[in-house]
């Protein structure tokens, strides 16, 4: 519902990124819902690692490497 009493109502995923991202290594206050239940939470704010991967063709696939990316990619 809210972030150290900013409201998240009617907000997107972006704006709860955000407003986290800038509290990074700090503590927040949490207001939060679940069902008719509400409650103030604090927690320490960390950090998410996304990694991302591609798949290459390699220069000489072997069949088998090729049976596998055509398994990974469902052709």
């Amino acid at each position: 519902m809210s972030i150290d009493g900013q409201t998240l109502e009617g907000q997107g995923g972006g704006t709860v990124f955000r407003l986290l991202s800038e509290k990074f290594g700090q503590n927040v206050r949490l207001r939060i819902r679940r069902g008719s239940d509400e409650r103030e939470l604090e927690i320490a704010v960390g950090s998410v690692e996304l990694v991302n991967y591609r798949i290459v063709d390699g220069k000489s696939p072997t069949p088998e490497q090729l049976k596998i990316r055509e398994s990974w990619l469902n052709r």
